[in-house]
């Protein structure tokens, strides 16, 4: 008899966690709605980069190159985001660009003034009217940038819109493409703080949060140096 109580309160306890678990991932429970498009599960983002371009035929990964230029493309790409993807699951970072739960619906570039207008309509709407600055790190190319950066949208679930600032982070992965990526990290400090100042004069939210990751660290190091200046 102590067995079989034993057994139904494990089972109660574990299965009960589980589905609390499956809940707190699921879009039923989703607070990320100040980006969300009409359907439900699909959420726009927005990106900023100092990539020169590349072609606007054929596979994302053509449409920016890994130099770098002084100048910032504005932009914004809508994403289905499958609510099994979940901080429970195993990813294997060499699998990013091949997730099928994270399907890009529409990447295109925009004009400044139509980036800050459909910007700060996200920040009104959002509780907080803040926006998430999102800086990737080394080896970081576009398209996982984008990707990554979903990814990061859905698990945070932060009710803001999310701007990744994409930076030319894939320059090889020898020593000499390392050196070359730590270059372009501190070049590129400029074109991030021209970003923050678009967001601060032009979008006016509340609150601006950045996220750095690995050398993405560097750039936002360099642009609040520039932003001191």
């Amino acid at each position: 008899m102590a067995l079989i109580l034993g057994y139904s309160l494990y089972q109660l306890y574990f299965s009960s966690t589980s589905e609390a678990l499956r809940h707190a991932e699921d879009f039923l429970f989703r607070r990320m709605t100040a980006t969300q498009l009409s359907e439900h599960g699909q959420y726009r983002f927005y990106y900023t980069t100092n990539r020169t371009t590349g072609s606007a035929e054929g596979s994302i990964s053509n449409r920016f190159t890994n130099e770098r230029t002084n100048q910032i493309d504005f932009g914004a790409f809508d994403a289905e985001i499958q609510p099994s993807l979940g901080l429970g699951m195993l990813i294997n970072p060499t699998e990013w660009l091949q997730n099928e739960e994270i399907r890009f619906l529409d990447i295109y570039s925009t004009p400044q003034e139509e980036f800050v207008e459909s910007l700060r309509g996200a920040v009104d709407n959002s509780p907080h009217r803040a926006v998430l600055v999102v800086v990737h790190g080394y080896r970081e190319a576009h398209e996982s940038a984008l990707r990554k950066t979903a990814f990061l949208g859905h698990v945070l679930d932060i009710d803001a819109p999310m701007l990744v600032f994409d930076w030319p982070g894939d320059q090889g992965a020898s020593l000499r493409g390392y050196r070359r990526a730590h270059r372009t990290a501190s070049d590129s400090g400029a074109q991030l703080a021209d970003t923050l100042q678009i967001l601060i004069r032009d979008v006016r939210p509340d609150k601006i949060w950045v996220l750095a990751n690995s050398m993405g660290a560097q750039v936002v190091a360099k642009a609040f140096t520039e932003l001191y200046k």
